[in-house]
């Protein structure tokens, strides 16, 4: 059996983490921009949808913009407790 020798490569910019790996890159932060908009048109349309308001808050958490966050996770939460409520009470009438 022949063992082969393993070619050494030089380490990478993705095999070293960097010194500030939390910050993110400008291709993160465009893309969070983006994001952020294609949410925001959605809201505009519906203000009450759970899931845009929720994904809106992780892109805001994601890019260090910790208030806005926290008001958009909030206002999810919000509106998923009265979906969830109003389906429940759709349900009881149904049966009844």
């Amino acid at each position: 059996m022949t063992h082969r020798r393993r070619r050494k490569t030089k380490p990478t910019s993705r095999d070293t983490p960097a010194a500030d790996s939390a910050a993110p890159s400008a291709r993160d932060r465009a893309c969070h921009a983006t994001r952020g908009r294609d949410l925001t048109a959605a809201l505009d349309l519906n203000p009450t949808y759970a899931w845009a308001l929720s994904s809106r808050g992780q892109a805001h958490r994601q890019a260090g913009r910790y208030d806005q966050a926290r008001e958009d996770l909030e206002r999810a939460l919000g509106c998923h407790q009265i979906c969830v409520e109003s389906s429940r009470s759709r349900r009881r009438s149904a049966v009844l």
